[in-house]
């Protein structure tokens, strides 16, 4: 399979092979990084692409996926996405940059076919974001490798997002999970780089 495309698979069987829905799949408008499903639409962060950062697919003819919007959020690889439950709006974290280019964007993906970067993004200040996900009272968590690797950012503005926390992992931090409990408490489940502790949990 090619790495430039986006495939589907049949899992209504649970034994024997997974036979593809749409056996030639959709391409791509380079090799993906990740990928979010929400409703018809997925959502795929794209790798190398100096003009797009993300793609959206129209998978609700699973036998013929059709890409049908894309959006330019920096001159960076995009490393991961995530989409509010609306599919209104596409989070997206990219390779360092600078000041200027900025690592995490918000996209206005209400027009799939024309996704719109809002405001100018935010600059993580040395980090080198491996994963994003957005939880409740508007906050994103960003996670990745180099200077502060865990990050707490408000995007109730979204066209300023603010750091409101964060703390270091030497080790690096690769995924994030999160949940609230109906008592209110908070936790987020990251995996690191830690060779003796790779699974740790942080309470919000």
């Amino acid at each position: 399979m090619e790495k430039d495309k986006l495939y589907n698979f049949d899992l209504s069987s649970k034994n024997g092979s997974r036979p593809t829905l749409d056996p030639n799949g959709v391409s791509l408008s380079k090799e993906g990084t990740s990928v979010y499903v929400v409703g018809n639409y997925a959502y795929v962060s794209i790798k190398g692409d100096n003009n797009v950062q993300l793609d959206i697919i129209d998978i609700s003819n699973p036998t013929n996926m059709v890409k049908v919007g894309s959006a330019d959020v920096n001159n960076q690889s995009a490393q991961d996405v995530y989409v509010n439950a609306t599919g209104t709006r596409a989070y997206i974290v990219t390779n360092a940059t600078s000041p200027d280019e900025r690592e995490f964007h918000i996209v206005n993906a209400e027009n799939k076919s024309n996704p719109v970067k809002i405001g100018p993004g935010y600059y993580t200040n040395g980090m080198s974001p491996e994963g994003v996900e957005v939880v409740p009272g508007n906050r994103a968590i960003i996670v990745g490798q180099g200077g502060e690797e865990y990050q707490v950012v408000n995007i109730s503005n979204e066209q300023a997002p603010v750091r409101c926390g964060g703390t270091h992992f030497n080790s690096g931090i690769f995924d994030s999970a999160s949940v609230l409990e109906s008592d209110g408490n908070a936790y987020s489940y990251i995996v690191t780089g830690d060779a003796y502790s790779e699974f740790k949990i942080i309470e919000g």
